[in-house]
C-alpha cells in the first residue's frame, strides 16, 4: 500500500476515476501481504534446515501476491483502459500482455532479491522475523 501511496504522492500514479484509483494504487498493493501467508512454513522449515523446501513456501507466497496484485491490475485495465489497446486487439489479451509483462518481471526479480537476501543472512533476518 506505501508503494501505491508513494505514487500517488509523487505524482507518477495515473488516476482516472477514484475506482480505477483504489484498485489499482492501493487494492492492488493490499493484496500483496497475503504472500505472507507461508511465512511461518517458510521460517519453520529454514529452521529446521530444509532450506529447498523454505525456498519453495517463499517464491509461493511472491507468487501468490503478486498473481493477485497482476488480477487487480489486469481487472482494472480491462474495465478503465480498454480504449487504449490497438485496433482490433481484444481489450483482455491487452490488459494481459500489458500487465502481465512487468508483473511477471517484478515477481521474478522479488524472488531472486528475497532468495539470495535468505541465503546470505537467513540467521539475521530469521531473528528479526520471529
Amino acid at each position: 500500500m506505501l508503494l501505491g501511496l508513494l505514487q500517488i504522492v509523487s505524482g507518477t500514479a495515473w488516476i482516472g476515476t477514484p475506482i480505477q484509483g483504489f484498485i489499482d494504487y492501493y487494492l492492488a498493493f493490499m493484496v500483496v501481504g497475503i504472500s505472507g501467508v507461508f511465512m511461518n512454513k517458510f521460517v519453520n522449515s529454514y529452521k529446521e534446515e530444509k532450506r529447498s523446501k523454505a525456498k519453495l513456501y517463499g517464491i509461493g507466497g511472491m507468487f501468490l501476491g503478486s498473481f493477485l496484485r497482476f488480477l487487480c491490475h489486469f481487472t482494472s485495465g480491462i474495465v478503465f483502459f480498454g480504449s487504449a489497446a490497438p485496433k482490433g486487439q481484444p481489450v483482455a489479451v491487452y490488459s494481459f500482455i500489458y500487465n502481465g509483462t512487468y508483473m511477471l518481471i517484478s515477481f521474478i526479480l522479488s524472488a531472486i532479491v528475497v532468495m539470495m537476501l535468505y541465503s546470505a543472512a537467513s540467521n539475521v533476518l530469521l531473528k528479526k522475523a520471529y
